[in-house]
């Protein structure tokens, strides 16, 4: 029992335990006679880990995705909202619109981020679907089987002076997709990032109808009824989407005519949207 005792404390006395040398990154531990450990700090390796932890907590780089809500109107291509009366016969009629009732909803499914500088500089692009609604002020009646929307075929529902409208709206849906470029000032965290993004969108229109809501001597009606109205198939214009973090206000403004070629009122008009937008 002695003689395991004495071993070890003999062995205790030559093991210098703990004796660290540290220089710049490296530690060296002495252990015993001719024993050292030698042990490297990765400055590269505890960089990455910093860089993916403060990515888990610092949300993503989606700002199309998610859905869109805001206010429709429609001006001339000299982004004029009212016409001279000298120019244009009923072009003002389009023009003159509810805004608290025209408004804008996209549902934005979809969203490819490629990245051309990590997250600096992307590529968007994805598939979603918007929702145009104009409300018109003045009580219009459009055909939906008529060959023209313009002079002579707009109708001022004059028939009842008991008649009221409520609702007098022209709505729209368009399958879209859209090819942005956006950029990013935190390539990291998208929670602690100013984003801009901008570029163009295209529409493919798939429905198209109006609604009406009167009431007329203490009753009220309501009328649905699709049809073509003579809108543009196609729809195409230019995005600008921008914010911190994960909100974001966007303006839309269309580069296409909402009524085909000569088939819409005198002066051709162009949509415009612009709202807030909410990220999946």
């Amino acid at each position: 029992m002695k003689k395991v005792i004495l071993l070890a404390i003999i062995s205790l006395a030559t093991i210098k335990l703990f004796a660290q040398e540290q220089k710049k990154d490296t530690t060296k531990i002495k252990w015993g006679y001719k024993t050292r450990i030698w042990i490297f700090e990765d400055k590269l390796l505890s960089k990455k880990d910093s860089i993916k932890k403060e990515r888990k907590k610092g949300g993503n780089f989606t700002h199309w995705g998610g859905f869109d809500v805001g206010i429709c109107a429609l001006n001339t291509f000299q982004n004029q909202f009212k016409v001279p009366s000298p120019d244009a016969y009923n072009t003002n009629y389009f023009l003159n619109l509810k805004y608290n009732r025209s408004w804008y909803f996209s549902l934005n499914l979809f969203e490819k981020n490629i990245r051309l500088y990590k997250n600096y500089v992307t590529l968007v692009t994805g598939l979603g679907a918007e929702w145009d609604s104009y409300s018109f002020r003045n009580n219009i009646i459009l055909s939906p089987d008529s060959s023209h929307t313009n002079s002579t075929t707009i109708k001022m529902d004059t028939a009842s002076s008991n008649l009221k409208y409520i609702k007098n709206q022209l709505k729209a849906t368009y399958i879209k997709i859209p090819l942005l470029i956006e950029l990013n000032t935190n390539s990291y965290n998208a929670n602690k990032s100013f984003h801009l993004a901008a570029g163009i969108e295209f529409g493919y229109k798939i429905d198209s109808w109006t609604k009406r809501k009167y009431e007329e001597d203490g009753t009220t009606y309501k009328a649905k009824l699709k049809g073509d109205y003579n809108l543009n198939t196609f729809k195409y214009g230019l995005v600008v989407r921008a914010g911190y973090g994960g909100f974001t206000l966007f303006a839309n403004y269309s580069l296409s005519p909402l009524f085909d070629k000569n088939k819409g009122p005198e002066i051709a008009l162009y949509s415009l949207s612009a709202g807030i937008a909410f990220t999946f």
